[in-house]
């Protein structure tokens, strides 16, 4: 399924889908939930046990994720959203915390009926504090960060074949 990363495409809400009328291509789906007033853009890929993605700030889920998501979903359903004022995600009158996006993100898991799933956050994402977040029995936050060698091993944690750390040295 191609996605419209451009400028165009995300600020083009004239199209937007409500959870409701969600699109179904193949094994995606991708919507809009009401939560805390937001109306959140959201993405599912792939099938198994769920793992949420959370981009990093001043990004979305084509730009955190896109060359990840695809190999993640082979073995794991994939959950991305894009956060308040962030992609297809527009901003609202409250303010942008870190707290608010933990709480919607834990919010459109309870509406898509998921109830238990690993927290993979990249930069800002990880940031997303775990207590909001931990309303799901058996969850799991997992925070990459910048260093190259934990990011490659913990990306491994997902994946059923891992890649090669050439940033070794």
């Amino acid at each position: 399924m191609a996605h419209d990363y451009s400028i165009k495409g995300i600020l083009m809400k004239n199209n937007k889908q409500t959870k409701s009328s969600a699109t179904r291509s193949g094994k995606s789906t991708q919507g809009y939930v009401s939560v805390n007033g937001l109306e959140m853009y959201y993405e599912i890929h792939g099938r198994g046990q769920p793992l949420v993605l959370l981009h990093g700030a001043f990004s979305a889920i084509g730009t955190s994720f896109a060359k990840l998501l695809p190999s993640f979903a082979k073995t794991r359903q994939v959950i991305a959203f894009e956060l308040q004022a962030h992609g297809r995600t527009a901003d609202i009158d409250r303010p942008l915390t870190l707290e608010g996006m933990a709480d919607d993100t834990a919010a459109a898991l309870k509406s898509l009926q998921v109830d238990r799933a690993d927290i993979f956050g990249y930069s800002m994402g990880a940031g997303l504090p775990n207590s909001q977040l931990a309303v799901l029995p058996g969850t799991s936050h997992v925070t990459l960060v910048d260093r190259a060698d934990w990011l490659v091993s913990m990306i491994n944690a997902f994946l059923e074949t891992p890649i090669k750390n050439e940033n070794k040295g």
